[in-house]
């Protein structure tokens, strides 16, 4: 089962920013995506116009891969 959410960290605790349906005390497996742009992360290595690349990267074609 996959369940996708926004949380935030903060005190050492990641808490949900929505309600999440889990049982108490169920271990679970995270994949951390950090939310920032991807776009300036990889400045300069691809030429373009910058609003023309944040397209692409943020295409949910792509959503897989990132």
């Amino acid at each position: 089962m996959e369940t996708v959410f926004t949380a935030i960290y903060k005190n050492g605790i990641l808490k949900p920013l929505s309600k999440v349906d889990f049982e108490e005390n169920k271990q679970v497996v995270l994949k951390i995506i950090h939310s920032g742009s991807i776009v300036k992360n990889t400045k300069g290595m691809i030429k373009g116009k910058a609003q023309f690349l944040k397209q692409i990267v943020e295409s949910r074609e792509l959503e897989d891969i990132r």
